[in-house]
């Protein structure tokens, strides 16, 4: 994650992002490239998947942004094997998605986007409850799972610093 996350800040502050689909792409190259493991790869699949659904759409708005996370979801599951509740970043994911959802049905972006990053936030706690099913953590001992799902947090990490930046950006 660190490796990637170091990758992901040289590129924003050397690229252009003006295209959001190429940027999406280039950070699923960057996960495949820099992150490594399992991880690396899920997270290609997903940022991939993401960028070819903002590559289909006309404008890209908050309901275009809703429909790649959507996108990113089922390529995770469906390339990973895990669902939401198996104690994976899955879960802080859907948890996110669907407080996306439910909050741009009141009409108010900023206040879904800090919905959103609350949600992720209780996703991933949720995960100190679960069962791993899915991920590194199926291998490891229930008794020795005592915290948050690491996969689960970092998606919560994030969560929070993109969606921060963006409501800071955009409605300050």
């Amino acid at each position: 994650m660190k490796k990637f996350s170091e990758a992901v800040i040289n590129y924003i502050t050397t690229s252009s992002l003006q295209f959001p689909s190429k940027v999406i792409w280039e950070l699923s190259e960057i996960a495949e490239d820099d992150m490594g493991g399992t991880s690396g790869g899920i997270y290609s699949l997903g940022l991939a998947a993401a960028a070819q659904s903002l590559a289909g759409e006309k404008a890209i708005d908050i309901l275009a942004w809703q429909r790649s996370l959507e996108s990113a979801l089922q390529a995770i599951s469906k390339y990973g094997g895990a669902e939401p509740g198996d104690r994976t970043m899955l879960d802080t994911l859907h948890s996110a998605l669907k407080a996306l959802r439910s909050g741009l049905k009141g009409g108010d972006a900023k206040k879904a986007l800090t919905e959103t990053i609350v949600a992720a936030e209780k996703g991933a706690k949720a995960t100190i409850t679960m069962m791993a099913k899915a991920g590194r953590a199926a291998y490891v001992s229930s008794e020795h799972l005592r915290e948050e799902d690491a996969g689960a947090h970092a998606a919560a990490l994030w969560t929070r610093a993109i969606l921060s930046k963006i409501i800071k950006e955009l409605y300050a």
